[in-house]
């Protein structure tokens, strides 16, 4: 019988400058539309992605594309056919196979098999369910594999070689389905029926479909008798390369068939060909297979398409060029294969870029970014993304594509890096790069079901982290009506009511705990609830501790709510009891189930809908999820385990829509195959995770024997991988984790990113540090593979990160110094900007010598020195902190001279601010004590001091400062003391230089500021000035201090401090102390022994020590100091720029004892 199958190739996809199988599909679409107008046309496509693209196309080349209708894959349109002539028939859903399955097992039907019983017996009479149904599922995907893959064998299981336990089940399932149909039902239809008089399209469509079961190869053959169907294939080669075989294939052969070295592959006249080609392309070449045994004519090419390549090329283009025209580019002296055909010889490229020239308006083809992570990854591809646009002004977002083994992976990064990174427009404007993540599992379209699947796995015991990953739902903020800043209000309110876990004293008693709520959850929306009713001034005004007794439960109403917060309070309190209502339905105890119907659980979910559901799209995913659900025939109870595996499988199993904007696309390899863009950015090629690894399921037969065109997904990772680097068109950027976080150690890359640089070395000599050594071929690949830091700004590559952005805006300049800081010059920003930085105090000018770059990040709004609200999941059992610290004194300040010790402790107990019992009791104790002396320790007098400083800067602006600070006196000595959540010590120091760093700099800042005023401490008849050590015992210790001073240190201090304000300021404590220890350091005859060169380098030495360096740690992570860290003293000396080390230490060196 004729056979009306139409098979067009090319190795183009066409549709822009090239023509390709797109405009092949165009024009016979064309053809067919003058003919008959209004029938509609079927076209059959690989994925919603070339869906979109095909569209796209014929939409622009036509003007309308009407009457289309694209379909993903060819099982639908068989499915379809086979219904329309069958109109009666209904076929099963085969996803809800498992649940038959599952009711099979547990009807103790497999008992009999040995192989089975430990698994599914968690005891000796009682079988584990969630084990039970994990192996339903997975006798669900078999038998899916079996009818297509195994389908003759399956039309008659009993004589099959399939299992027969297996056989059992299966034939169990066909009784319960009933007049259901399956995919055997369809199968034998269309090979067994007269179709000639069969209700049948006119023609059918096949674009771009690389890979199809046999079984559906055999019916769409069979349906060619009849109707035409045009099959449009993207070859990757303009040859036949069915003979070609991977280096494994060929090892396998020779050693196990062959038995080389007496008979080899070059006997059988079998060629290695290109190397990436035979390695990666094994999927394309079992498919081309596949249609020559069907009898399609595959590889029947024009020559006209076969191409050249000269020294002009860029690497992508060679290599593309030599997978294409099946050619290995390899030294003759490597050459073993008889076939000579495939050999040529490698290439020296002109217009190779060696290196990364920051001036060259060209990018290199192909490169490859070895970070220690993946947020590395992403912010060395966002500097990559925006030097791309820099260098080309033509270029547009829709042109660049980035991709990932798994977008999920990447997704939380590319969001973090890519919202909050921008760079300044010529206009002056923030630009952030447009971006758009798609089919990827938890964006979008699924995000109400994962919602779903967070709520239902909410542990027995809530946490506070638990909470909070559930509140950054967007569809429950949405819900609740909260928004970012009642999130960041929330976990305030987490913190300041010192929330940990579980819902109420229950909880506790199980960990020993007795009447004791304080970190609950309920003790908190008691608190908030009465906060917000009750005035503060009903505990004030009656003298009395701000606490009540409701119902045995001691609550401590929280006074910081208003009116407009009430709202956040109503949707905390009706979110949290809602967790609760689930935790009683789901479960019967910490370690217990409770058992539910089908009907049951399907009730529960259907009563969160409307408490999450936010808009039709989601409404419409959510009721599809439980129609699924409600369509089992599950007549078994079910524990929530269970319902959590039903729902993700079914979100892993969900086809995600991939769509396609103007803007960058971020998506999974395998959902955009074959789809040419300018640049192509992939992530992840990682050791081990790329490809994945694949092994059939060992209860499978598929396992124990191997046919043509079996699935294996490490196969086919390999072939999208080829694919890929088909695709790109200019430029192709590829990134992994190839080094250790801990200890910089290499990690290889995945073995397919290691294959593409072995033939990029081979083939092209540009690498090639020496030809002479032919045993030991050596390779210099710096410029194409780039190892970046482990933190941002560490290296030379040209970086764009916010920071110098928010440096342009302020300085009002159109660049900064190649991005990088230019420490022989001041960064201008305008006095106006200034104006609230001038008002200052001790504490400001004492954190400039304290904390590195402190001022400058306040200037910018960067506030890399908050302090980050973090939330514990369990109580504290440190005895003591400096948050436990700054909050006792925050409260003994407030009551300590009103109640009782006793009182106050119980207080404190109970508003969970100190810990349960004794340790609470002792770290009760141990800080009432020190505060008890701390009052008395800081002086009994308070007085003000105030002042103008007028000066000129370097850049001949007049400066104002205003200080205003309050100091504390004790008879004639004004005391400098720590801020009591500071006092750390155990011990008193014998001598001032051991003091620590802090108060040193503290004390040092004081008397500065006092001899800028000189007739003030005589206004005071303060006549000495002392440093107040205090232990954590509460001894004390009197150090007198004085300054050994000109009268311009004051002066000094304050043009450094607003020096600061636009300039870098580093800070390394250990380096600074030897400084000014050198400093002091004198002979024998009483003169200074080291000069200062000599103190620099003693402080070098202590700046680079090896242990505990936490200092110079910091100082690796600043995006302005980390890519000189190391080199500190030698980038400023031959810099002329200011050593910070140098001149603090100096200053520090005044202060004496």
């Amino acid at each position: 019988m004729e056979n009306k199958l139409i098979f067009f190739q090319s190795t183009e996809l066409g549709g822009s400058d090239k023509v390709g199988l797109v405009d092949l599909l165009i024009t016979q679409v064309q053809n067919r539309d003058q003919q008959d107008l209004f029938s509609k046309v079927q076209v059959i496509v690989p994925s919603q992605a070339m869906a979109v693209f095909a569209n796209d196309k014929i939409a622009k080349r036509l003007g309308i594309c009407a009457n289309i209708d694209f379909v993903v894959l060819s099982g639908v349109v068989i499915e379809q056919i086979y219904v329309d002539n069958h109109p009666d028939s209904v076929l099963c859903d085969f996803k809800q196979i498992k649940f038959i399955i599952y009711e099979y097992i547990l009807s103790g039907k497999l008992d009999n098999y040995s192989e089975f019983h430990d698994y599914l017996y968690q005891h000796h009479d009682q079988i584990n369910k969630l084990r039970a149904f994990q192996l339903a599922s997975q006798l669900q995907d078999i038998f899916y594999e079996y009818l297509y893959l195994r389908t003759n064998e399956m039309l008659d299981v009993k004589k099959s070689k399939i299992k027969e336990w297996q056989q059992n089940i299966w034939l169990y399932v066909l009784e319960q389905l009933g007049e259901q149909k399956t995919f055997l039902d369809v199968y034998r239809y269309f090979m067994t029926a007269d179709l000639t008089h069969a209700q049948l399209p006119r023609d059918l469509y096949i674009f771009g479909l690389s890979s199809v079961y046999p079984s559906q190869l055999a019916i769409l053959t069979r349906l060619a008798t009849q109707v035409t169907i045009y099959w449009y294939y993207l070859a990757l080669t303009h040859e036949y390369y069915g003979d070609l075989l991977s280096d494994k294939a060929r090892r396998k052969i020779e050693q196990k068939l062959l038995r080389k070295p007496d008979l080899s592959l070059d006997d059988l006249y079998l060629t290695s060909g290109n190397p990436l080609l035979a390695n990666l392309g094994q999927q394309s070449r079992e498919f081309v297979e596949l249609l020559r045994a069907n009898d399609v004519q595959v590889y029947e090419f024009n020559p006209a398409e076969l191409t050249s390549i000269d020294h002009s090329a860029s690497i992508l283009e060679v290599i593309q060029h030599d997978i294409r025209t099946m050619k290995y580019r390899l030294r003759k002296e490597y050459r073993i294969e008889l076939n000579q055909e495939c050999y040529v010889e490698p290439i020296h490229l002109s217009s190779l870029i060696n290196g990364y020239d920051l001036t060259d308006c060209q990018l290199p083809s192909i490169k490859i970014n070895v970070c220690h992570n993946r947020m590395r990854e992403v912010q060395v591809l966002f500097n990559e993304l925006i030097d791309a646009f820099n260098r080309d002004s033509s270029l547009e977002c829709g042109q660049i594509l980035i991709l990932a083994p798994s977008i999920d992976d990447y997704a939380a990064y590319l969001q973090a890096v890519f919202d909050n990174e921008y760079v300044i427009n010529a206009d002056g404007n923030k630009f952030y790069i447009p971006y758009y993540i798609t089919g990827n599992q938890y964006y979008k379209e699924q995000r109400i079901l994962v919602t779903l699947q967070q709520l239902i796995t909410t542990p027995y015991q809530l946490t506070v982290g638990y909470l909070f990953e559930l509140l950054e739902q967007s569809d429950i903020q949405e819900t609740l009506g909260l928004n970012n800043d009642d999130i960041n209000m929330v976990k305030h309110w987490l913190l300041q009511n010192h929330t940990h876990f579980g819902y109420s004293a229950e909880d506790f008693a199980q960990y020993g705990y007795i009447n004791y709520s304080a970190h609950s959850f309920r003790q908190l929306l008691i608190n908030l609830a009465l906060g917000a009713c009750l005035d503060e001034r009903v505990f004030s005004d009656n003298q009395q501790l701000p606490q009540l007794t409701l119902n045995d439960v001691v609550a401590i109403p929280y006074d910081n709510i208003d009116s407009a917060q009430v709202r956040v309070v109503n949707a905390l309190i009706n979110f949290i009891d809602e967790l609760a209502r689930l935790r009683d339905i789901f479960y019967l105890s910490s370690d217990e189930y409770r058992e539910l119907s089908l009907d049951e659980v399907c009730l529960v979910l259907d009563s969160l809908k409307d408490r999450l559901v936010i808009n039709d799209d989601s409404l419409l995913i959510y009721d599809r999820f439980i129609g699924k659900l409600k369509a089992a025939a599950l007549a078994q109870l079910i524990d929530v385990t269970i319902v959590q595996d039903i729902l993700n499988e079914y979100l892993s199993q969900s086809t995600m829509s991939v769509r396609l904007s103007g803007k960058i696309v971020c998506t999974s390899l395998k959902n955009i195959r074959n789809l040419n863009y300018h640049s192509i950015y992939i992530l992840g090629m990682n050791f081990g995770e790329y490809p994945q690894s694949y092994r059939a399921n060992q209860l499978s037969l598929l396992s124990e024997e191997w046919y043509l065109a079996d699935r294996n997904y490490n196969v086919e990772d390999k072939q999208i991988f080829l694919d890929t680097i088909l695709a790109a068109n200019k430029r192709l950027v590829l990134s992994y984790v190839g080094r250790r976080e801990t200890d910089n150690s290499e990690i290889p890359p995945s073995p397919l990113l290691g294959m593409l640089i072995n033939v990029i070395g081979q083939g092209i000599t540009n690498f090639w540090i020496s030809s002479e050594n032919l045993f030991d071929q050596q390779y210099d690949f710096s410029g194409l593979i780039h190892h970046h830091s482990l933190h941002p700004f560490y290296n030379s590559q040209i970086n764009y990160a916010t920071i110098w952005q928010k440096l342009i805006l302020m300085s009002n300049s159109g660049e900064i110094h190649d991005l990088r800081w230019n420490f022989k010059h001041s960064l201008s920003i305008p006095i106006a900007e200034l104006a609230p930085y001038l008002q200052i105090n001790i504490a400001q000018l004492v954190k400039t010598f304290l904390y590195l770059n402190v001022n400058l990040y306040n200037v910018l709004q960067m506030g890399r020195y908050d302090e980050e609200i973090t939330l514990e999941d369990t109580e504290s059992l440190e005895l003591a902190s400096t948050q436990l610290a700054a909050e006792l004194y925050h409260y003994f300040n407030k009551f300590a001279s009103k109640f009782t010790p006793e009182e106050l402790k119980t207080y404190l107990h109970n508003a969970g601010v100190i810990s349960y019992q004794q340790l609470g009791d002792t770290q009760f104790k141990r800080y009432y004590n020190l505060y008890t002396k701390y009052i008395t320790y800081l002086g009994e007098q308070q007085f003000e001091l105030k002042f103008t400083r007028e000066f000129v800067n370097a850049a001949n602006e007049e400066i104002v400062i205003n200080f205003t600070d309050n100091f504390r006196q004790e008879g004639d000595t004004l005391i400098i003391c720590e801020e009591f959540k500071q006092i750390r010590a155990n011990k008193l120091a014998d001598k001032l230089a051991d003091i620590n760093y802090s108060l040193r700099i503290r004390g040092l800042v004081v008397l500065a500021m006092l001899s800028s005023v000189p007739e003030f401490t005589q206004t005071h008849g303060i006549t000495k000035v002392v440093i107040r050590q205090i232990t954590i015992d509460g001894d004390k210790r009197d150090f007198p201090i004085r300054l050994e001073d000109d009268g311009k240190l004051g002066l000094r201090i304050l043009r450094y401090y607003v020096r600061s304000l636009t300039n870098p300021v580093l800070i390394h404590r250990q380096a600074i102390n030897e400084y000014a220890k050198a400093t002091n350091e004198v002979n024998r005859s009483g003169g200074y022994k080291n000069t200062p060169l000599q103190c620099l380098e003693r402080a070098k030495a202590k700046y680079l020590v090896d242990w505990e360096n936490y200092d110079l740690d910091t100082i690796r992570h600043d995006p302005i100091f980390a890519h000189i860290a190391d080199d500190y003293f030698e980038y400023i000396a031959n810099s002329d720029g200011v050593n910070d080390i140098a001149q603090i230490g100096n200053m520090l060196a005044h202060l004496k004892g």
